[in-house]
């Protein structure tokens, strides 16, 4: 059991000693009971898809589910027909310019994260397994064989045709579910009817339009508790909410935890001294992948990524203090112990 207190370093940051993590199932937007929602849960990008509309139809929710489901077709190394899943089997392909356009932008995210985001480690995920049936520790020699075909650097874009070494495998886990959210968004803009919508899939959350409440009441999951024990909250207007944890997805073997998010310079579980990262952005893709990235980089690294990016982030390290930037400050709220 941790004191909650608060301590200043400096001001731009305040420590809350205390573990957080933000999952998009743990959500309140506190509705009026005379406003009552369109409520709509799907399954797709591997994870629970949940809609929630103030105004707008039940055919507009279900757009927005059919959406998300034909961008899993498009990008998904798990369904046999899809782009990512061709150019992994035959090491070429030609695209729409959708995709080719996507995976451009995201090579110069991993440029402008120094590498810390990327999704061409398939292959070395695929020896660990985390979160699989097979989750295991891979031996030295074979990490390092498939890293030597990773790299967001060797992925060659020409016009729309996607080229990879033999042995890579792309990947959009970093990133799919932020991704369905910017989907969900392209759907609710569409729609005058809508006043308000929130968008969750998997770790990524879309907050739309205007909260019955003023301001979205994201929950924030305790890391040491149950799934819907929450530990704080954050107070948001529209944008997008991104969460990676080492407690997500994990295994532990001879009394060591080996969580999912790898590290491109190393293809072992990223260990920087944090538990989760939470990043608030205007993209979804953009929260998701830098989620990602900032839980790779640690916190001294993520803040001149942040800054360029526009992006805000509270960090929970490993002594579960908490550390929002600046522009997170005043809306995180403790909730009792």
């Amino acid at each position: 059991m941790h004191d909650f207190k608060v301590s200043r370093i400096n001001p731009l940051f305040i420590i809350i000693p205390l573990s957080l993590f933000l999952v998009a199932a743990v959500l309140w937007d506190l509705v009026p009971k005379q406003q009552e929602p369109i409520e709509k849960t799907a399954f797709a990008m591997g994870s629970a898809l949940t809609v929630t509309l103030y105004g707008g139809t039940e055919e507009t929710a279900d757009q927005i589910s059919q959406q998300v489901q034909l961008l899993e077709h498009r990008i998904s190394p798990t369904v046999s027909d899809s782009y990512t899943s061709f150019i992994n089997r035959n090491l070429s392909a030609v695209t729409d310019a959708d995709y080719s356009g996507d995976l451009r932008l995201f090579m110069e995210w991993g440029a402008e994260t120094e590498g810390a985001f990327d999704l061409t480690l398939g292959a070395v995920s695929a020896l660990w397994d985390i979160g699989g049936e097979n989750e295991r520790v891979p031996s030295e020699a074979e990490i390092q064989q498939a890293m030597k075909v990773s790299g967001w650097a060797n992925l060659v874009i020409d016009g729309n045709t996607v080229r990879i070494p033999e042995g890579m495998q792309i990947d959009f886990g970093a990133v799919g579910k932020g991704m369905a959210c910017d989907e969900a968004k392209t759907v609710l803009q569409a729609d005058p009817s809508v006043s308000g919508a929130v968008v969750a899939s998997g770790g990524s959350v879309l907050l739309y339009g205007d909260s019955p409440d003023g301001a979205w009441t994201v929950g924030i999951q305790h890391p040491d508790k149950e799934i819907g024990e929450t530990i704080a909250e954050l107070q948001l207007e529209e944008g997008f909410v991104s969460t990676s944890g080492n407690y997500q997805k994990y295994f532990i073997r001879d009394g060591k935890r080996y969580c999912h998010i790898l590290s491109p310079q190393t293809g072992y579980p990223a260990e920087t001294g944090l538990k989760s990262v939470t990043v608030v952005a205007d993209s979804g893709a953009l929260s998701d992948a830098l989620s990602t990235a900032c839980f790779v980089l640690g916190y001294e690294k993520s803040l001149p990524v942040l800054e360029r990016f526009d992006a805000q982030a509270v960090f929970i390290t490993d002594e579960n203090e908490v550390i929002p930037t600046d522009g997170l400050t005043d809306a995180l709220t403790l909730q009792a112990a």
